[in-house]
């Protein structure tokens, strides 16, 4: 669903829907326990993923004191 280009809210809704079905006491404390986090680290990963600059635009900013051969190095490891 992800790939796929659902909102946020949408996979919300789908996973507490799922998370209804869980019957284990368990299972649910569990889910209450990390549910939260893994929210956080998932919507952090999302923002970061739509933020929309490219290594390239770093590199005419934020690392434009970095030689070429140092962004060439830096290109090899993003491969």
């Amino acid at each position: 669903m992800k790939d796929s280009g659902v909102s946020y809210e949408e996979l919300k809704a789908k996973v507490e829907g799922m998370i209804q079905n869980v019957t284990d006491p368990a299972k649910k404390q569990k889910i209450h326990l990390y549910g939260p986090l893994c929210s956080e680290i998932f919507r952090y990963q999302q923002k970061r993923d739509l933020h929309g600059h490219s290594l390239e635009d770093y590199f005419q900013t934020h690392l434009s004191w970095l030689t070429d051969t140092q962004k060439n190095e830096i290109r090899k490891l993003k491969e």
